[in-house]
């Protein structure tokens, strides 16, 4: 996780409250710079392959990144992730990009064709914001409030855009990848694969990661496969609407630092809230970019999950977050669960007759994400994501719709019964309240 912002404005300047928000993205180098004209800055987390301060050039070509690239290592021999983008773009332009497997938010600077090239992984799980100032003036950051008296736009998900950086033309845009629809996959061996696979490469590289449980199916995939490939996690839990049995059944099952919290004081809550209120971003859920209304940081989720950050991060030297975001945007069919329109409630023979479904690509995964990248940057923590690999999802899709149906997340359910692993089918949310 990093961060960073450029801008082409000479006069207008981030205020220091904003720009001590974005080093907290990047707690281990920061740099100023001023490229043809451009003026910018980066925040550095350096979390695998060799130490690379940002920019990095090549060719003319200046690098701002955000994220973690999984297979860099088999695109090239080289020392870091930033210099397998770097060499991708070089060597085969912005189509290259798509061969990218990894949590990303790219910024290239192209001098030799006066271009800026922005992208996203399939589906913008690191933030990148344009604003536009008035006339031809512009800035890119990771976070809105960098430029916060501007009109600020998230860039979309799964999308490459290349624009002439003077005036933000924007000269040719494409989706990064392409998911097939086609269901002809009659069992649950590639999607289990799939799930292993996505948490072997979110952990093969850094230190014991952070997972907050729950008693529900998303958390209890990712603890569940940790605990199958022997990877030792640290964990914790509010007890709110958790069903206490089966947070002590998996807790039994493990082993390594597990905290359970019951229902704080008001008074310490305040407290908490307060802090809350002071340090993070803001940030607003809502069924799209345009349409962002609902405040964030009135989610007790969000309030809970920045309480069990605050802790872990005084008890361990925690880096990486895994999250279970993604498990009801992709797989759910409750109709509730929408800032906007729901899942699909069963997923049909065709279906390209229901996808992509509002939560998919926008809706609530965007918002969510917007939470867990805002909260979890205020204590220099990378947050992965593995229910949102590409091939997890795509395995997903190709299963016929007999293993899609019934019920809500029916692919992952079936995981855990194949871990005997104990579970909760019931949404009942992550909160620090209990239920009353």
């Amino acid at each position: 996780m990093c961060g960073f912002y450029i801008t082409n404005s000479q006069n207008y300047f981030p205020n220091e409250r904003a720009l001590e928000r974005l080093r907290r993205r990047g707690p281990d180098f920061q740099v100023f710079s001023t490229i043809d004209g451009l003026r910018c800055y980066h925040a550095l987390l350096s979390m695998s392959g060799s130490f690379t301060p940002q920019p990095l050039e090549k060719n003319g070509s200046f690098l701002f990144y955000n994220g973690e690239i999984y297979n860099y290592q088999s695109i090239g021999k080289f020392s870091s992730d930033s210099e397998a983008i770097l060499s991708l773009y070089n060597s085969e332009g912005i189509s290259g990009l798509a061969q990218l497997d990894g949590e990303f938010a790219i910024c290239i600077i192209d001098t030799k064709k006066g271009e800026m090239v922005l992208a996203t992984d399939t589906f913008g799980t690191k933030p990148l914001h344009i604003s536009k100032f008035g006339g031809y003036e512009w800035g890119v950051s990771s976070l809105p409030s960098l430029f916060a008296q501007y009109p600020s736009k998230r860039f979309k998900p799964n999308h490459i855009m290349r624009i002439r950086y003077s005036d933000l033309h924007v000269l040719e845009e494409l989706p990064l990848k392409n998911f097939s629809l086609k269901q002809y996959k009659t069992n649950y061996d590639d999607f289990f694969l799939s799930i292993v696979n996505s948490m072997k490469k979110r952990t093969n590289m850094n230190p014991v990661p952070f997972v907050p449980i729950s008693s529900g199916i998303d958390s209890g995939t990712i603890a569940a496969t940790l605990d199958e490939i022997g990877v030792p996690f640290v964990s914790s839990t509010f007890l709110g609407h958790e069903d206490l049995s089966i947070i002590k059944a998996r807790i039994e099952k493990r082993k390594g630092p597990a905290y359970v919290f019951p229902e704080p004081p008001k008074e310490v809550i305040e407290s908490y809230r307060i802090q809350f209120e002071n340090e993070v971003d803001d940030f607003y859920y809502g069924p799209n970019n345009e349409l962002r209304t609902r405040r964030g940081k009135d989610d007790p989720g969000a309030l809970a999950l920045f309480i069990l950050l605050l802790d872990i991060k005084q008890r361990h030297p925690v880096q990486v977050v895994l999250s279970g975001q993604g498990g009801d945007e992709i797989m759910g069919t409750i109709q509730t669960y929408t800032f906007g329109k729901p899942n699909p409630s069963f997923f049909p023979e065709n279906l390209a007759q229901v996808f992509p479904w509002e939560n998919f690509f926008q809706g609530a995964n965007s918002s969510y994400l917007l939470k867990e990248e805002n909260i979890a940057s205020n204590f220099g923590i990378e947050t992965r994501y593995p229910l949102l690999d590409f091939d997890v999802v795509q395995e997903f899709l190709y299963l016929v719709p007999a293993l899609k149906n019934p019920g809500s997340k029916r692919p992952l359910s079936e995981y855990l019964k194949s871990l005997n692993y104990p579970h909760n089918s019931l949404k009942a949310g992550f909160s620090y309240v209990s239920p009353k």
